[in-house]
C-alpha cells in the first residue's frame, strides 16, 4: 500500500477509491482493466459504463447494450465477461477479485471454450457453392455477371466471351457480351474468407 502518491491517466480509469483517499492498493489497477473490458464489449464512452451494464445484467438486457457492430456474441460468454468487467469495475477495491486467483482463471476458461467453439465451427466451414466460378470451379475473386443471369470469375467469363457467343453455363446465345460486377456477392466472399482464415488461425494456434 502506497498512500500520497501521484497516478497519471484518464479520469474514468482510475480507481474512484484513490480519488477518495490518495491511496494505491494492488487491486487499483483492476479499476481500469474493468472499464476496458466492458467498453470492449459495449464500444460506449467510460463514463455511467458500470452502473448502465450492472443494470442491463440484472434486468437481462445486456444484448441491446452490446457492441452492434458485432453480430454473433456467444451470449453466455459474453455476459460471464460482462460480469467479470464489473467486479474488477467494483467502486471499493477489497470488493474487487484477485487477478491471479479469479480474474485470470476466468478469463482462459472463456478463451478455452471460444476455442472450442470456433475450432467446431471451423471444421463445419464450407463455401457456398454459388461462391464458384462455374468455368474455373473455384472461388471467385472478381465476381461478373454475364447475360445469362450467372455470375463468373472476370477473367475467366472474359477469356469464354473471345471465343463464345453462347452462355458456359446453358450452352444458349448470349444476347450481349456485358458484364456488370456483383458487389453483394463479392462482399460475401470477401467475408468468408476472412471467416476462414481465422477459424484456420485459430486451429494451428490451438491444435
Amino acid at each position: 500500500m502506497y498512500r500520497h502518491s501521484v497516478l497519471a491517466g484518464t479520469l474514468h480509469y482510475i480507481d474512484p477509491e484513490y480519488h477518495r483517499t490518495g491511496t494505491i492498493r494492488p487491486k487499483s489497477d483492476l479499476y481500469a482493466f474493468g472499464i476496458t473490458i466492458l467498453q470492449l464489449l459495449t464500444a460506449r464512452q467510460p463514463g455511467g459504463l458500470v452502473p448502465a451494464v450492472e443494470n442491463a445484467v440484472k434486468k437481462g438486457t445486456l444484448t441491446e447494450m452490446l457492441d452492434k457492430s458485432v453480430t454473433d456474441w456467444p451470449l453466455a460468454e459474453t455476459e460471464e465477461l460482462a460480469r467479470i468487467g464489473l467486479k474488477c469495475a467494483e467502486f471499493r477495491c477489497r470488493d474487487r477479485p484477485d487477478l491471479k486467483s479469479e480474474v485470470i482463471p476466468a478469463l482462459k476458461r472463456l478463451v478455452e471454450t471460444a476455442n472450442s467453439k470456433t475450432k467446431k465451427e471451423g471444421s463445419n466451414l464450407r463455401a457456398p457453392s454459388h461462391y464458384f466460378c462455374p468455368i474455373l470451379r473455384e472461388i471467385m475473386q472478381e465476381p461478373e455477371i454475364a447475360a445469362d443471369g450467372f455470375t463468373y470469375e472476370k477473367q475467366a467469363i472474359l477469356a469464354w466471351l473471345e471465343k463464345h457467343n453462347i452462355s458456359p453455363v446453358t450452352r444458349q446465345k448470349l444476347d450481349h457480351f456485358k458484364l456488370t460486377p456483383n458487389h453483394t456477392l463479392r462482399s460475401a466472399i470477401h467475408d468468408w474468407k476472412s471467416r476462414f482464415r481465422f477459424s484456420n488461425d485459430i486451429v494451428n494456434i490451438t491444435g
